[in-house]
């Protein structure tokens, strides 16, 4: 989002769409264990990252940021699954 706001919509959607293809191509699996430093924001917590992003293109920001400003009220200071962010 802030790519977005601060280089505008193409600039964002070409980010994305290396991303995405940078996911897709053959290479090693990442290794477990604690990361470095430098591994800690690498593009292999992107797909993780990347659902409230698609989510908003879907709904639009206004939807979307209802939907969870609702989810945060309901669910503060609470446990919550998955499914209860989908109900």
């Amino acid at each position: 989002m802030w790519q977005e706001h601060s280089q505008g919509k193409d600039a964002a959607n070409q980010a994305i769409a290396q991303t995405y293809k940078g996911l897709l191509s053959p290479k090693a699996p990442p290794s477990a264990g604690r990361p470095r430093p430098r591994q800690s924001f690498s593009s292999r917590y992107t797909p993780a990252a990347s659902w409230p992003d698609a989510l908003r293109a879907r709904l639009g920001d206004d939807l979307l940021f209802n939907i969870l400003r609702t989810y945060a009220k309901r669910y503060y200071h609470a446990n919550a699954t998955t499914a209860d962010f989908i109900m």
